[in-house]
């Protein structure tokens, strides 16, 4: 497991390409998200939307990969910068997740990030 997994997550998701997110996120997920709500896999790809790269732009700032036999906590730092309602928005988040190696099949299998004040 390495961060490309990450990356293909975020790119996936800009793109609202939920065929590859689908693949990507384990069946039973818990996400957490920077509100504090809590997302399973299918509320989360119900909540997908397509954006463009003018409107939404996520760039990673940092991404350290911890494993422990089949499982790996990458952790890092993300900027968010994009436009909402026709304004525009920029907010940093620290994120930890959680992947689990399945026969050679990495999947995320747990999820959070916390927006940066």
């Amino acid at each position: 497991m390495n961060h490309c997994l990450e990356q293909a997550w975020n790119q996936a998701y800009k793109l609202a390409d939920r065929k590859a997110l689908d693949q990507l996120l384990d069946d039973k997920i818990v996400i957490v998200n920077d509100d504090g709500s809590m997302q399973d896999k299918s509320e989360f790809l119900a909540s997908v939307k397509k954006s463009n790269s003018q409107e939404q732009q996520v760039t990673p700032e940092s991404i350290t990969v911890h494993i422990c036999g089949n499982a790996a906590t990458p952790t890092g730092v993300f900027s968010v910068k994009g436009t909402e309602g026709g304004k525009s928005y920029l907010h940093r988040e620290r994120f930890l997740d959680t992947w689990i190696d399945r026969d050679g099949k990495w999947q995320c299998a747990a999820a959070s990030a916390t927006t940066i004040r």
